[in-house]
């Protein structure tokens, strides 16, 4: 089964930077893949294409790339990311957690997607990006974290890549609400997420425990401006609704 995405993802809350950045990535995909870069497979895993990247939930048998990806990226991520288990840099744990996101994506709970280059989509993972804690319900809201390989920093890639999986995330996954959040000295994702249109909604000291001690965290979120109702009350309303 295939889908087509709409020539931008609509319903974001965005800068005019952030949507020119959508804008102009449209126009690239029209004029060289007609538009076509979103394909789900028989089994509902979504492969999203932008311009450099294909992101998509890779099967068990990525579970190689992906202890790689931690192992390179230990030093670069340890100052951002809570300590990582032993257990992350074993092949036997990825398999796990691999055969888990897609499950979990199938059924509507998360989007754990991984970044590749798009001339090479079976490997190395350049990237990841983990929509988390789908809230069901009257908030329809998710979480949002991510990391990139230090080798491609600063090359305007994760930015990139979130435009297109938050467009996924609130035209597919009918996500409401999605925040974000990170430590006062990460310049580069406060940076990131203004450009993509994220407000400023607080402030939470001794938020989480990363590098050996409690780290105060921004707290941010995007909202959908398409006007979402929840599921429980549509289907309520639907039953109130005369027969024709």
């Amino acid at each position: 089964m295939t889908g087509r995405t709409r020539r931008a993802p609509h319903g974001l809350n965005l800068s005019e930077e952030g949507l020119e950045v959508i804008l102009r990535v449209a126009r690239w995909r029209r004029a060289r893949y007609g538009g076509r870069d979103l394909v789900m497979t028989a089994h509902a895993i979504p492969i999203i294409n932008t311009p450099r990247l294909c992101l998509t939930l890779p099967g068990p048998e990525a579970a190689a790339d992906m202890v790689n990806y931690f192992r390179r990226n230990r030093a670069h991520l340890a100052p951002w990311e809570p300590p990582f288990n032993r257990a992350m840099f074993t092949q036997a744990f990825w398999r796990r957690r691999l055969r888990d996101n897609r499950r979990e994506c199938q059924k509507n709970q998360s989007l754990r997607l991984v970044a590749f280059h798009r001339q090479q989509p079976a490997g190395p993972a350049i990237g990841m990006i983990n929509f988390s804690g789908f809230a069901q319900g009257v908030s329809m809201s998710c979480h949002l974290g991510y990391s990139i390989d230090v080798a491609q920093q600063g090359r305007g890639l994760m930015r990139e890549a979130l435009t297109v999986a938050i467009g996924h995330v609130f035209e597919h996954m009918r996500r409401h609400r999605i925040s974000a959040n990170y430590m006062p000295s990460n310049h580069r994702s406060a940076r990131l997420l203004a450009r993509l249109g994220f407000v400023v909604e607080g402030y939470a000291r001794d938020y989480l425990y990363i590098d050996g001690g409690w780290r105060d965290h921004v707290l941010t979120s995007i909202t959908n401006t398409v006007p979402l109702i929840p599921d429980y009350i549509r289907a309520t309303q639907a039953e109130r609704s005369p027969p024709d």
